[in-house]
């Protein structure tokens, strides 16, 4: 597709998504659903990948630097309901990178503050936050129900290290 016969409004874009299964999403022209926030999504993939889109559960493990924004930018797309983990509290070390993290959330857990601003984002948005080590059962729990998993962390063993320098699950 060229610049000059990209799609008009109600035109549609075929996309294929390869993985174990392959699937063809055609774009639907947008209806009377409210659907404005999302219009140029809808344009490129369609009122039902955008209601895909929202009707996912992602679950993102590490909320630091990588995960608060991947986090900010999956709200942005319009998905609603997240999982979020991280044992970790956020320190001043953290700010620079830390989307939605202020002074005043120094030694706040990192999950509570990333699911104050998915809420910011997309206030229909369902967060639960876990602050504990991946490997609890909790939050092992937690994941088995999400669609799209996100891995964001520090290390290969996803844990917590504290100050003494001992892992903490």
């Amino acid at each position: 597709v060229s610049w000059s016969t990209w799609p008009q409004k109600d035109d549609g874009l075929d996309i294929t998504v390869v993985g174990s299964v392959l699937n063809k999403v055609s774009q639907s022209p947008a209806d009377s659903l409210d659907l404005r926030r999302y219009d140029r999504q809808v344009r490129a993939f369609g009122r039902e990948a955008q209601q895909r889109i929202a009707s996912l559960k992602i679950g993102i493990v590490g909320l630091g630097g990588i995960g608060s924004q991947v986090a900010q930018q999956i709200a942005y797309l319009g998905t609603r309901e997240f999982v979020l983990i991280d044992g970790q509290v956020v320190e001043n070390t953290n700010l620079n990178r830390l989307v939605g993290a202020t002074v005043k959330d120094i030694g706040k857990p990192k999950g509570a503050v990333v699911g104050r601003w998915v809420q910011m984002v997309s206030p229909a948005a369902r967060v639960h936050t876990i602050h504990a080590d991946l490997r609890t059962p909790r939050a092992l729990d937690a994941l088995k129900s999400v669609d799209v998993l996100f891995g964001c962390v520090d290390n290969d063993g996803a844990c917590t290290a504290s100050t003494t320098g001992r892992v903490s699950a």
